[in-house]
Order: C-alpha cells, then sequence, then structure tokens
C-alpha cells in the first residue's frame, strides 16, 4: 500500500487534533500505515495528568480491550463530521456512500485489534466483507479502501489534562496565654498633720491672780490625726476581640512533564508517497 493519509484525528470534545473518538480513555492500539501496530492511551480520569502509552511497532501486539473501546457510533458520529475533508472523498459525495467503508473499518479494528496481523494482513479480508456486504454501495473497494483504513488506523498521543485536589497543607492552632508585666498607677493621697503655732497673746506681761492659775501636767490636749491610703484593685476589662477567618490566595503552578505521540513510519520501498495529512500534528 502506498497511500499514507491520515486524518487530523481531532479529539471531539476539545477540537484538537491528535485524537480519535476511539482515541480517549483505552487501553489499546491501532494499524499503522505500512503494516505497524501503534499502540497508546490518551486517558485517565479527569484531572490526572496523562498516563502511560501502551502499545508495540512493526506488527506487534495490539492493546487488549481495544475492541471492546470502539463504540459504533461515536465512530459514525465523527466520520460524519470529518469525511468531507478527506483527500479521497470526491467533491459532491454523501456520507452515506462512504459510510460502509468507515463501518469496515471500525469493524474490521474491533476484529483484528487484539491480534498479531497488521493491517496489510487483514486487508484482503475487510475487502472481502466490504464487497460481500455493501456491494451496493456504489464505490468499489478501489476507492473505499482509503476510507477503511482511515476508520481502521489510529493515532494516539498523550496529553496533559488538569485537574485539582484539595489537600490538607498545614494547620494553624490559635490560643491564649498569659503574660504578667508590672503596671503603675498614680493615686494622689492626703494625710494630716499636726501643727503647734504659739503666738504671744496680747494680754502678755499683765499680772494675774495667782490664785486662778493651775500649775501642773495634767493639762492634756489630744488631737486625732488621719492620713489616706492608697487601695489598689485589680479589675478585667476586655482589651481586644480576635475574629479568626481564612482567606484564599490564588497563583499559577506551572507542572512540565514529558508527554508522548506516535507518528507515521512510512517506507515506501523506493516508491514515491505523497503524505497528505495534517502537517501540524
Amino acid at each position: 500500500m502506498s497511500n499514507s493519509e491520515h486524518d487530523a484525528n481531532r479529539d471531539p470534545i476539545s477540537g484538537e487534533p491528535g485524537s480519535h473518538p476511539v482515541g480517549t480513555g483505552i487501553g489499546a492500539a491501532g494499524a499503522g500505515a505500512m503494516g505497524a501496530a501503534i499502540g497508546g492511551v490518551v486517558g485517565g480520569p479527569i484531572g490526572a495528568v496523562v498516563g502511560s502509552v501502551i502499545g508495540s511497532v512493526a506488527g506487534g501486539l495490539m492493546g487488549k480491550g481495544a475492541a471492546e473501546a470502539v463504540n459504533p457510533t461515536e465512530e459514525d458520529t465523527y466520520w460524519q463530521d470529518n469525511y468531507a475533508s478527506r483527500p479521497y472523498v470526491e467533491p459532491d459525495t454523501s456520507y452515506d456512500a462512504y459510510q460502509p467503508a468507515y463501518t469496515t473499518g471500525y469493524e474490521g479494528f474491533s476484529r483484528y485489534a487484539d491480534t498479531d496481523k497488521t493491517y496489510d494482513e487483514v486487508e484482503p479480508e475487510l475487502q472481502s466483507h466490504y464487497e460481500q456486504n455493501y456491494a451496493s454501495s456504489g464505490v468499489p473497494w478501489e476507492k473505499a479502501k482509503h476510507a477503511a483504513r482511515d476508520a481502521y488506523l489510529k493515532l494516539y498521543e498523550e496529553r496533559l489534562v488538569a485537574d485539582k485536589q484539595r489537600v490538607k497543607a498545614g494547620e494553624v492552632t490559635i490560643g491564649k496565654h498569659i503574660e504578667t508585666d508590672t503596671a503603675r498607677v498614680a493615686v494622689p493621697v492626703e494625710k494630716e498633720r499636726v501643727v503647734v503655732e504659739r503666738i504671744t497673746p496680747t494680754d502678755a506681761g499683765v499680772a494675774v491672780n495667782p490664785a486662778t492659775v493651775n500649775f501642773g501636767s495634767s493639762e492634756t490636749a489630744r488631737i486625732d490625726v488621719y492620713e489616706e491610703k492608697a487601695d489598689i484593685q485589680k479589675q478585667a476589662f476586655v482589651r481586644e476581640e480576635v475574629n479568626i477567618r481564612k482567606e484564599v490566595e490564588q497563583e499559577v503552578v506551572q507542572v512540565d512533564e514529558q508527554v508522548r505521540r506516535e507518528e507515521l513510519d512510512i517506507d515506501a520501498h523506493g516508491q514515491s508517497v505523497v503524505d497528505r495529512g495534517n502537517k501540524s500534528i
């Protein structure tokens, strides 16, 4: 086979090149253009970095479970949406004309994906199946075989699929403790004192009757003296109120990871081959 066309294999969800309706989430492989068995996985749960590729080259084993992964409804929808862009489709030809060829291709993949056979080995059987069941389609096998190969060939690539998981990053414990300081307060107090004031009377020097004079030590004056003492007491007051909450800060985390993708290996054996596939892949 010298025809090595392959489609853009666009992701049916994102529209990006390099995927296929059956290329998401399967543990399987496809067959190469010149008999290479190319296998891979694009999948894993959303949110995980894409996992491993399972496959082999040049006629190696296909991934187990690939046959079960083919969804005829998704395949048919995919090719109905994309067939018109394929180089082998003749202008003004409806999808109905090529649908049997695509069906032959992906159904053939379901039958032979878990075997050691390359596409070149199964093509005669696909041709026989096509001519027996779809002879009335109006598209002979020489034209239909390109569509069958398109639906049979699967190229896979790994992609990084980002998701987030909420994990515990740490713990903050908030409590109270007591610190003791020495406080000083100024309290004005009053104290009484006795003032003895001696003055000279106005009649000083005037003689008095001796009979009225009481000489002795029994005459005493008593005065109570008072003073204020500082009475210091402690009382508790609300100093401040503490509100505790969490705030979310956003940042962008860059993650680098190696990813793989499959490319066609074409050995034309000296023949001229025109690859009309999507060069941007």
